[in-house]
């Protein structure tokens, strides 16, 4: 549902700018709250990010890099237009959050042998 409503918002917009118009940022302000509040709710909470490293390293590096580089490209005028950050962005934290979910399935899976193999009296 997020995947389509990401690309309705790009596609909107790059419908838009062929006939030449514009959105006034309508379109950036919905993807804004819309997606960027989902994949803040995805990541958890918000926090200051830790450590030592300049901002342009924080950003790039942390948590809400996604976000922020989208944001930051849809502000640019016909770039933001012509390019599907809002699509891309949801679908590659959709790709990690697979990649999440198969690590998960995987550990479980290890943790169910090995307590079923030592939860089993051994024949002395």
């Amino acid at each position: 549902m997020m995947l389509s409503l990401a690309f309705a918002i790009d596609l909107t917009g790059f419908v838009l700018l062929c006939f030449g118009l514009d959105d006034a940022g309508i379109l950036d302000l919905i993807g804004i709250v819309v997606i960027g509040g989902w994949m803040i709710f995805k990541s958890g909470k918000i926090k200051k990010p830790a450590g030592k490293g300049g901002l342009l390293k924080k950003v790039f590096t942390g948590k809400y890099s996604k976000f922020l580089v989208t944001f930051g490209v849809e502000e640019i005028p016909y770039i933001g237009g012509l390019s599907f950050t809002w699509t891309a962005a949801v679908y590659f934290a959709l790709i990690v959050q697979d990649e999440q979910n198969q690590q998960i399935e995987q550990i479980a899976q290890v943790t169910k042998q090995m307590n079923s193999s030592s939860g089993s009296p051994s024949g002395a």
